[in-house]
């Protein structure tokens, strides 16, 4: 099953989130290793059967009898590599963010060309933006001048492996970079995941299914690794043995639609036709998770400044609320579209959603000196005026809008209000007519529409929204004694009376019983009684 690039980031994300909750919780998955990132995944090459969490290989130690000794062999084969030139992709098309991250990390290298961790540093950034081959060379020789480090052997060959795997590199030396890595870190659920599902896309599904069964002997509620537990076991014809592990597989994660798209073949494979169609139907309101739960990989992710990757880190650090995080990316990402209105606008909403207001106004200025017509910018900006008080910078933007998009009744409304506050009743009374006519019909609306029209002597109409108010909210006081005055003012007693004494009741700090008794003690007179 296949997924779009943003659609798979999206379920990446989502396991992330995941991980840090579970981290947050003391349930961190064991690692020697370090630091967050995120893998890039791709289907099996075994069709409808396998969609797999990711296709980067791990722990040839499970596979080769003899792993240790042959992975010794390879590692001094692989310090005794002369060092490469260092890699220096074409980024002339390239973003400025992804081109000074690129040009600094060889400059580092440049810098100290004998030192693992600046040629690992410049893989990592070349790999989180998808220069899988040059990723390649550079994690080679890090692992070539790493012999003495554990924590680096792990690392480098590590990452050589997922690199190479991405890249559609040798079966063979994938798995041996992955022995070295397993040797030094062997208790590592996530690696034995990988590692089963290159195997699964080596066709070799029975040193696979020792791999997940060892990523879940390490942690038994890995969600992703009973999945993919069952669907080799349904591949092989072990259908309650597949059963058990994704009914698992939906116990830890009931969001994953290709476990229960794998639990209605396998319940229609034992002739359980009902539980079958029931998830099938489930499986049809779910989207696939793609992306192993995965620190080392995470860590990688985390480097990457093109723009979707800056999209991505915006939506989860502010859903993290960490929004000196998302504040950051966000600059990385106007830097890259300095001239792209739309993105601006973007960023900008963005930045006023994250309360950050004076940020926000400043790109949503620059979106709209490159574009007039964004919409967003101008509402949002209006709003940044409009908060600070600033009535006829605010109207300014507002009313920009509204002559392009006559028929926003909210705006329409909005408009009116900020009229009221500057007491230009004439041009109040229009704009909130006009959001009336366009179907705004709230409590709020009517009874500052009646109020306004009240003060320009309109009271016949004010009546209408006073009493569209009260047929709502009967027992709104204020209006009561404002649809009071205005039938006052009309001769019409009383009503007005009756409308007092309810203002009376629900808002006594009003002088309503005072007008009222003043109204009764005139029609006595009056009648002279």
């Amino acid at each position: 099953m296949a997924s779009s690039r943003k659609e798979a980031r999206h379920q990446e994300r989502k396991q992330r989130r995941k991980l840090r909750k579970a981290e947050a919780k003391g349930k961190s998955r064991p690692s020697s290793a370090q630091p967050e990132a995120m893998s890039e995944t791709k289907p099996s090459r075994f069709g409808f059967l396998f969609v797999l969490a990711g296709a980067l290989a791990i722990g040839a130690w499970m596979f080769f009898p003899n792993a240790s000794q042959e992975s010794g062999d390879a590692a001094r084969a692989v310090s005794s590599m002369d060092a490469p030139a260092i890699p220096d992709p074409p980024t002339a098309d390239m973003t400025l963010p992804v081109r000074r991250m690129i040009e600094e990390a060889r400059a580092d290298v440049g810098r100290e060309p004998s030192a693992a961790r600046t040629w690992g540093e410049l893989g990592e950034v070349l790999d989180a933006h998808h220069l899988f081959e040059d990723a390649a060379t550079c994690y080679r020789y890090a692992v070539a001048i790493s012999v003495d480090s554990r924590p680096d052997q792990f690392r480098w060959n590590y990452l050589l492996a997922t690199v190479l795997n991405s890249a559609g590199g040798a079966d063979e030396e994938i798995l041996e970079a992955f022995a070295r890595a397993m040797a030094v870190e062997p208790d590592y659920p996530p690696g034995h995941v990988r590692h089963g599902d290159a195997l699964v896309r080596m066709g070799r599904n029975a040193p696979a299914q020792a791999a997940f069964e060892r990523a879940i002997g390490l942690d038994e509620d890995f969600a992703m690794a009973h999945r993919n537990l069952g669907q080799v076991l349904l591949a092989e014809g072990e259908i309650a043995s597949a059963i058990t592990h994704l009914e698992a597989a939906a116990r830890y994660d009931a969001s994953d639609s290709v476990v229960y798209t794998s639990l209605a073949r396998a319940y229609r494979q034992k002739g359980q036709e009902s539980q079958a169609q029931e998830a099938l139907t489930r499986s049809n309101t779910l989207q696939p998770v793609f992306g192993v739960p995965d620190p080392i990989r995470f860590g990688v992710e985390e480097r990457a400044v093109d723009p979707l990757s800056l999209e991505d880190r915006i939506d989860q650090t502010l859903a993290n609320g960490d929004v000196d995080g998302a504040m950051e990316a966000m600059d990385l990402l106007e830097e890259s579209f300095s001239d792209d209105a739309q993105v601006l606008e973007k960023i900008g909403v963005r930045r006023f959603k994250a309360g950050r207001k004076e940020a926000a106004a400043k790109t949503l200025e620059r979106a709209i000196a490159l574009d007039e017509h964004r919409h967003e910018a101008h509402l949002h900006l209006g709003a940044v005026y409009d908060e600070k008080k600033d009535f006829d910078k605010a109207l300014e933007h507002y009313e920009h809008v509204g002559q392009e998009d006559p028929t926003n009744a909210g705006l329409q409304q909005r408009i009116g209000y900020l009229y009221l506050a500057k007491n230009d009743l004439e041009h109040a009374v229009e704009s909130m007519l006009r959001a009336a006519e366009l179907g705004q019909d709230e409590p709020g609306l009517n009874h500052n529409l009646g109020a306004a029209l009240d003060r320009l002597d309109r009271t016949a109409e004010a009546i209408i929204y006073f009493e569209r108010v009260i047929a709502v909210e009967p027992e709104n006081g204020g209006t009561h004694y404002n649809l009071g005055m205005a039938l006052e003012r009309l001769g019409l007693t009383a009503r007005a009376i009756e409308h007092y004494d309810q203002a009376a009741t629900f808002a006594p700090k009003l002088p309503a019983k005072v007008r009222a008794e003043a109204l009764r003690a005139a029609a006595k007179a009056g009648s002279g009684g």
